[in-house]
């Protein structure tokens, strides 16, 4: 059997149209599937957002239920159950001042300085020793302060 130029081209014609509208289909059927895939991711990722949030928070609740609350906000403990505040710390919060000691060499000298918690300040800086047995008067404390240069002037000299 034969057929004719203008039958094979007509025929050829006719599996073009068919071939794109099934590449359209195919097409439409991959956009409707991204476009699913998409909502699908989305509300993935919304309730992993929200476990996430709630698990946070959770963790919050756990951690500040847990927490020992300060001996005074408890109720029920009289104001004699609360350890007494150190004087040095009352002094603190009363006047929002306080001495602090930075030591600077390796043997008893150190820098103390008076620290305002108002200004953020330091003020009045003096030479002490680090230790807290400090010598009752200015000679016994002079002769211990030369003594400890000499000390460490001889001790340096072997160092190096």
């Amino acid at each position: 059997m034969r057929i004719s130029a203008a039958e094979a081209a007509k025929i050829t014609a006719e599996r073009a149209e068919q071939a794109r509208r099934d590449m359209l289909r195919r097409q439409q059927e991959a956009e409707e599937r991204r476009a699913r895939t998409r909502r699908q991711n989305a509300i993935l990722a919304s309730v992993a957002c929200v476990v996430l949030l709630g698990g946070i928070l959770a963790t919050a609740f756990v951690i500040v239920d847990m927490a020992p609350a300060p001996a005074d906000k408890v109720a029920g403990l009289p104001k004699s159950a609360v350890a007494p505040l150190s004087a040095d710390t009352e002094a603190f919060i009363a006047t929002r001042r306080a001495v602090v000691r930075f030591a600077e060499s390796p043997r008893y000298q150190c820098r103390q300085v008076d620290f305002s918690n108002e200004s953020g300040m330091f003020s009045n800086e003096v030479k002490v020793r680090c230790n807290d047995d400090v010598p009752q008067n200015a000679a016994q404390e002079a002769r211990n302060a030369e003594a400890a240069v000499r000390f460490d002037s001889i001790r340096g000299n072997f160092v190096k």
